[in-house]
């Protein structure tokens, strides 16, 4: 199995950046049954136990970090074993395949679907780990300096206003494009059925599916000269913005209908109060990569989250830097759906998977992309969502792009999507030169 780096994406970044790969702990003595249980190495292990999700073995965020060593993370450590190892002592020694494999696994547990890892294949991971540098932890979390206190504070208060006004506001955006996208798919639809040669009827041609598909053309570049490529395309729009919907309303808030109140999902969104050296300027970003691509150490850790500590970054996560706060609310906004999509697309690596091939604010890279590019970067579902409900000319000087490169018709020219007389979408006036480039079959390339 071939070592595969970890990548990150990053909007406004200069595209995938190769990730450092430190180990996550490093322990002076045997931590676990029988073991001398440092307070500081066994605080490293419960860490690392609690990065590997519950249902690859792992201790799934259940452990008390306090550095004690009781029946719960002698537990966790023998089911990990049970899972994943031969050897099944119950400790974790400095130089043993337990250690090994979980600073493999540290932060990057959930790119590792059950089963894709064997046996054997844990044995190799934990070889090559156990040749890897590791990074030195902090013997206590320090206190944060005032200047520190500061950017947290303020990351606090980015994580209230994404969670409880953001979110909602990014669900309704997602709705309303996928409102958008079944219109246009619906068109696609009708394309598939046309014989060969036929044209669509004239009253047709001003239809609100039509004119949803040319809206949808022009952000993805399909054309109805090719019926089956343009459903494809609908119907991978489909797929990211609903996959994206369905994660947002899952996390967001609700008032409490019962008492207790549940639990509240852990956030989907991370704020953090610095931005990583690795990690180039950026408004958000995510992280990719997994165990399953490649063995050895592959994980992220960021100290940008609690001061002193440090904590591994989730594939279930997407963080939020400083860089966030200096744009205004749609592009805020337009920016949490970007990384929904890099969130909810394949990490596998394989042809599909939701990449940075461009972003809107550099509209001569932007102009240049094909449709396979623009269905395959998260930016295009982005500024598709944003014009569907904040309209084309608002849209464009939001993101800081220009009409040149986005383009102007189809023009969305309010934020409420119809499909009766009060549709939403323009086509250009007769006698406007832009006019013949929509007769039938049109679209963009």
């Amino acid at each position: 199995m071939a070592s595969t780096p970890r990548v990150l994406f990053a909007r406004g970044g200069v595209g995938p950046v190769v990730a450092p790969v430190p180990g996550a702990i490093s322990i002076s003595v045997s931590v676990g049954s029988g073991g001398k249980n440092k307070r500081n190495d066994t605080r490293g292990v419960q860490v690392a136990l609690n990065a590997v999700p519950a249902s690859l073995g792992g201790a799934g965020e259940s452990l008390k970090v306090d550095g004690l060593v009781g029946p719960l993370t002698i537990g966790a450590i023998s089911t990990f074993q049970q899972r994943w190892l031969t050897v099944h002592d119950s400790r974790c020694d400095p130089s043993g395949p337990t250690l090994a494999l979980l600073n493999a696994m540290a932060g990057v547990g959930d790119a590792l679907p059950p089963g894709t890892a064997t046996l054997e294949t844990a044995k190799t991971l934990a070889v090559t780990a156990n040749q890897a540098p590791v990074a030195a932890r902090p013997s206590a979390p320090r206190r944060p300096t005032a200047a520190e206190l500061v950017l947290i504070k303020a990351a606090e208060e980015r994580q209230f206003v994404v969670e409880r006004h953001h979110m909602w506001i990014v669900k309704r955006w997602l709705i309303n494009a996928l409102r958008v996208n079944d219109a246009a798919q619906a068109h696609a639809i009708s394309l598939t059925h046309l014989a060969h040669g036929a044209t669509i009827a004239p009253a047709a041609l001003a239809s609100p599916e039509r004119r949803a598909f040319l809206l949808v053309a022009k952000t993805f570049k399909l054309h109805e000269r090719d019926a089956t490529t343009a459903l494809a395309g609908t119907r991978r729009v489909d797929l990211i913005l609903r996959q994206s919907m369905l994660i947002v309303a899952a996390r967001v808030p609700r008032p409490p209908v019962v008492s207790p109140a549940p639990p509240s999902p852990a956030p989907l969104f991370i704020s953090l109060f610095g931005r990583p050296a690795s990690v180039p300027p950026s408004v958000g970003y995510t992280v990719s990569g997994g165990l399953h691509l490649g063995p050895g150490p592959a994980g992220r850790f960021n100290p940008f989250i609690i001061p002193g500590q440090v904590i591994p970054e989730r594939m279930s996560r997407i963080y939020l830097p400083p860089d966030f706060d200096d744009q205004n609310p749609d592009l805020q906004r337009l920016t949490l759906i970007h990384e929904l999509a890099h969130f909810v697309g394949s990490p596998d690596g394989q042809r599909g998977t939701v990449k940075e091939f461009g972003t809107v604010d550099r509209p001569a890279a932007w102009k240049r992309l094909n449709s396979f590019k623009r269905l395959n970067t998260a930016e295009s579902f982005a500024f598709f969502a944003t014009e569907c409900n904040i309209g084309t000319v608002d849209s464009v000087s939001r993101s800081n792009s220009t009409m040149d490169a986005i383009g102007e018709w189809p023009k969305v020219t309010s934020n409420t999507f119809a499909t009766r007389d009060d549709v939403a979408i323009e086509l250009p006036p007769a006698g406007n030169p832009e006019a013949a480039k929509f007769a039938f079959p049109a679209g963009f390339s």
